[in-house]
């Protein structure tokens, strides 16, 4: 069990953490050495001896799909991609309004209004400006 008051990520990060004051990592080792790596031997053993598919078959095996370089032509991708951006962007839509528009712009006139002037004033009025670039 946890104890009280203690945040449980940390608590069984800390129990497998080899080196730390909890640390029960050869415990667990042991316990899945003896009870799961023999199951997971034998799984892979029968599927080492399962003949699959070969790439060019799972590839042919798709509608869209060819042999080459790539094998989904461009506009295919790009839709795929596409239909993923908007998705991101319809399920917050202010990760693109305020980051891609809105960041650029105060960065922008932040920048400008630091420009303003300069090469108009006499050297010593132009420290500040040398000063924050």
């Amino acid at each position: 069990p946890v104890p009280e008051h203690v945040n449980p990520t940390d608590y069984f990060l800390d129990i497998v953490t080899p080196g730390l004051r909890l640390d029960a990592s050869d415990h667990f080792s042991a316990m899945f050495k003896q009870h799961l790596e023999p199951q997971i031997l034998r799984q892979v053993e029968r599927g080492m001896e399962l003949k699959g598919l070969t790439v060019e078959d799972l590839l042919l095996s798709k509608p869209g799909t060819r042999l080459g370089h790539y094998a989904v032509p461009f506009h295919m991708q790009f839709k795929q991609l596409l239909r993923r951006k908007v998705a991101i962007t319809l399920r917050n839509p202010l990760a693109l309004f305020g980051i891609g528009v809105m960041l650029p712009v105060v960065f922008g006139t932040f920048v400008g209004a630091m420009f303003t002037g300069f090469g108009h004033q006499a050297l010593l009025q132009q420290v500040g400006f040398v000063f924050i670039l």
